[in-house]
């Protein structure tokens, strides 16, 4: 009931947090619980609703991803190659913060690709791969 709540509450978005934090809340389903946090993670990422907060929604990426979702693994390796690329990184350094941001958008990409290959869902399949290709022109020294 949760996943369509964003399309039911129109464009009043911190409405739409609002449900999605209670259904985070108070569902049990792991699956629902996941979604909502993906959803609101999306809503801190993008400042719908709630002010833009990226520590927040990598929080909540993070624990939706270990759900093991395909949408919630990709969202939280293309945030974090995101944020790596805004922030003008171009090349890291082994052990070092940037490395370690790297080395997980890395690990969560390649792990939704191959499960998107394993579903034959060809739209995460692309995303994933563009993900690893534009982490991959990240020189690590």
């Amino acid at each position: 009931p949760y996943t369509t709540l964003f399309r039911s509450v129109g464009q009043d978005y911190a409405r739409a947090f609002l449900w999605y934090a209670k259904a985070w809340q108070q569902e049990e389903d792991k699956d629902a619980k996941a979604s909502a946090a993906n959803n609101m993670a999306y809503m801190y990422d993008k400042g719908l609703g709630v002010k833009h907060d990226i520590r927040k929604a990598a929080s909540l990426y993070r624990e939706a991803a270990r759900s093991g979702l395909l949408d919630e693994k990709t969202n939280l390796g293309i945030m974090i190659c995101n944020a790596l690329q805004n922030s003008g990184v171009t090349s890291i350094k082994k052990g070092s913060r940037d490395y370690a941001l790297h080395q997980e958008a890395q690990k969560w990409l390649q792990d939704a690709l191959e499960q998107a290959k394993r579903e034959h869902n060809s739209e995460f399949i692309r995303t994933a791969q563009e993900g690893l290709d534009r982490l991959s022109g990240i020189t690590i020294n």
